[in-house]
């Protein structure tokens, strides 16, 4: 399921439930938000692509994760993941419960959605985690939730996912510096 105009609507308007500028219980230092792709290619390529970076900045990284892929992290730490689970999505795939409480306790300076064809559940917990910089791949729909859009070359998704990982390098080096 992709985002339509009205699901984005929805993601707008939902915003205004959560208080994101109130206090977080983990607001010690500031993270980056990887929503993995929930379609299986998409995700072998993020993992191939991207999991040695999660690893190695581990300290600055949060990742959610689709309940379906778990079970490939077993030698990842664990702690790095949010798994979604079909229990905490509504009917048009929108997170609340559980996962919303976990992922939005966190502050975070930068947050993307991986999926080519971007999910109502990753938009949405990109949208309002409260991240300054929200990256995502541009459709007519999505204009006004990510302010970094990423236009997917045909058939071939690598291009971007190297951007990505590029500006999230960029955070990454931000986010150590202010950890000094």
């Amino acid at each position: 399921m992709s985002v339509t105009q009205k699901t984005a609507n929805r993601i707008l308007r939902r915003a205004s439930l959560y208080d994101l500028t109130g206090e977080k219980p983990k607001r010690d230092k500031k993270y980056l938000l990887i929503c993995l792709p929930f379609d299986p290619d998409e995700f072998q390529i993020a993992q191939r692509m991207l999991f040695s970076f999660i690893i190695e900045n581990a300290l600055f990284i949060k990742v959610c994760v689709y309940q379906s892929f778990f079970p490939i992290l077993k030698n990842i730490d664990l702690s790095l993941f949010f798994p979604i689970l079909n229990s905490d999505l509504d009917e048009s795939r929108l997170p609340f419960g559980h996962l919303t409480q976990d992922v939005f306790q966190y502050e975070y300076a930068a947050a993307v959605d991986l999926s080519s064809d971007p999910s109502p559940t990753n938009a949405y917990l990109v949208y309002n985690c409260g991240a300054t910089m929200r990256i995502g791949f541009h459709t007519p729909a999505t204009a006004s939730i990510f302010n970094l859009s990423i236009k997917k070359s045909e058939d071939v998704i690598e291009p971007s996912y190297q951007r990505i990982k590029s500006l999230l390098t960029d955070q990454i080096r931000i986010l150590t510096r202010e950890a000094r």
